[in-house]
């Protein structure tokens, strides 16, 4: 299995009792592979990735002027960069990326959204769902489970867009906000707390050089309110990189960090007005091994698996191309049990 800059997602809804981490993905120019494979977590003591969805046959372009089809001939998605934009709907049971920067010449945008339906192992047609105003490409993209829809922040301002769950459009909510490509989304769909992170490259960066963390209040049926924090006391050297994973952990209600290496960060909201009262930021040291060589960055392969039938238990997951190797040749997955 070679994929390249593809993120991943954790398929691990307690309702459908399956903890499966689903990767999907595509090259910059250097690999068109289309496939889906699922690592079932907790199905034995020696789990295997397996084929969800074979590779079709892509239309392969490497001329950088032009702009090829982002569909296959039999109507599959051409491989993407994925990045921080698939996520699993849960109360669908579809895996579904979010208009994403396909595979060919100078990596086009496709404002298109994708579903996979886990059950038949197919994709949706084409037509089957909206195009998504175009704002950018390769930022992040969000599950809502409260109220069974899709937040997707795009680059250049605008947004955060929802799209409802069963189809519809993406009713546009402004807030001004230029969220870098390289930075993750992660929510706490109970107290409403949308999170941004890791925009530290590129030029820009974030809206002012010295903006640490993001936050959105979700809380309003109508608006979004956004808020860019700085000089946050505590917070640590190494959440200011780019490419981060970003996780919610729904047992502690802190969200929770990764860049590479053995330091675990978390990220703790106060109990009461998460937007204006001061977070604790924690650090925290995993023993064992975890890769410092993260290839191309960790994006959304950094994932919160809970336990199947017990949500209140689970681990991290990170699937990370072998040292030295940003071809995936080969996928190393690692497990870290939190103990907190």
């Amino acid at each position: 299995m070679v994929i390249k800059w593809a993120s991943m997602l954790i398929a691990a809804a307690v309702t459908i009792q399956r903890g499966q981490l689903l990767i999907n993905g595509g090259g910059h120019n250097d690999f068109n592979g289309n496939a889906v494979y699922g690592f079932s977590l907790y199905s034995s003591e020696n789990p295997k990735w397996q084929l969800i969805r074979p590779s079709t046959s892509p239309p392969v372009g490497t001329d950088p002027t032009k702009i090829y089809p982002d569909t296959c001939p039999n109507g599959d998605p051409t491989a993407t960069h994925t990045y921080n934009q698939i996520i699993y709907d849960e109360h669908n049971d579809k895996l579904v990326l979010c208009g994403l920067s396909a595979y060919f010449g100078g990596g086009g945008i496709s404002a298109r959204i994708r579903a996979l339906d886990l059950t038949t192992k197919t994709w949706d047609p084409y037509s089957s769902h909206p195009a998504k105003p175009v704002q950018g490409s390769e930022v992040a993209a969000v599950y809502d489970s409260k109220l069974k829809i899709i937040w997707d922040k795009g680059a250049p301002g605008g947004g955060p867009h929802k799209k409802k769950g069963g189809g519809g459009g993406f009713p546009f909510r402004s807030d001004g906000f230029s969220l870098h490509q390289d930075a993750p989304l992660a929510l706490d769909p109970n107290r409403r707390i949308l999170v941004a992170i890791g925009g530290y490259a590129g030029s820009p960066s974030w809206n002012t050089s010295s903006t640490e963390m993001v936050l959105w209040d979700l809380t309003s049926s109508t608006s979004v309110k956004c808020y860019e924090k700085s000089a946050l006391a505590g917070f640590p050297a190494g959440l200011k990189t780019a490419k981060i994973g970003l996780e919610f952990h729904p047992p502690s209600g802190s969200f929770v960090a990764w860049s590479g290496g053995t330091k675990i960060y978390r990220l703790i909201p106060p109990a009461t007005n998460p937007f204006s009262n001061p977070w604790t930021f924690e650090t925290k040291t995993a023993s064992g091994k975890l890769p410092n060589d993260v290839g191309s960055g960790v994006y959304g392969r950094f994932r919160w698996a809970p336990y199947p039938g017990n949500p209140a238990k689970g681990v991290f997951v990170m699937s990370m191309p072998g040292p030295g190797s940003d071809g995936w040749s080969a996928i190393n997955t690692y497990i870290y049990k939190p103990d907190f």
